[in-house]
């Protein structure tokens, strides 16, 4: 049986729009606040940790909605804004590394924008020269992904 695809009602398009954006820019507002740091979850160390919260707790709760591939990663997501890297380092970044690790699997398994698989494959190379851009680039990978699917959604839907 094939998996349904979520109905998206206008507000719901424009909701889901909205959480794209905001992971999409988070990134950047970091970098433009506070300065380049080791990493994104550094950001949570500086006062723009509530913006940090919002964008992964939505991000998150997006993923939820979304095709069942992406209940993984929203898993992983939502235990990585609760497992602070102040409080538990080592856990956190090991939910990191399986948050990114898992988002993989549903970009490889769809049957649209292939590319994007590969594009997020070379974003994470970038990790080891720097975390803070490989996580950039990788994120903004997943939004634009996320953008054009659904888009592409919403359009057939309206038909």
């Amino acid at each position: 049986m094939k998996p349904q695809l979520p109905y998206i009602s206008q507000s719901g398009y424009y909701l889901r729009m909205a959480v794209i954006v905001l992971a999409l820019i988070t990134p950047i507002i970091f970098l433009l606040t506070e300065g380049y740091l080791p990493s994104l979850s550094s950001y949570w160390r500086t006062p723009i940790q509530p913006l940090f919260i919002i964008a992964n707790a939505s991000t998150s709760y997006y993923f939820f909605g979304s095709h069942n591939r992406w209940r993984i990663p929203a898993v992983f997501l939502l235990f990585l804004t609760a497992f602070s890297i102040d409080s538990y380092p080592t856990v956190h970044n090991i939910i990191a590394i399986l948050f990114f690790i898992s988002c993989l699997i549903p970009l490889h398994k769809t049957k649209h924008y292939k590319n994007f698989f590969w594009a997020y494959v070379c974003s994470v190379l970038f990790m080891p020269i720097s975390i803070t851009l490989g996580e950039s680039l990788a994120i903004s990978v997943l939004c634009i992904f996320h953008a054009l699917m659904v888009h592409k959604i919403y359009k057939v839907q309206k038909k």
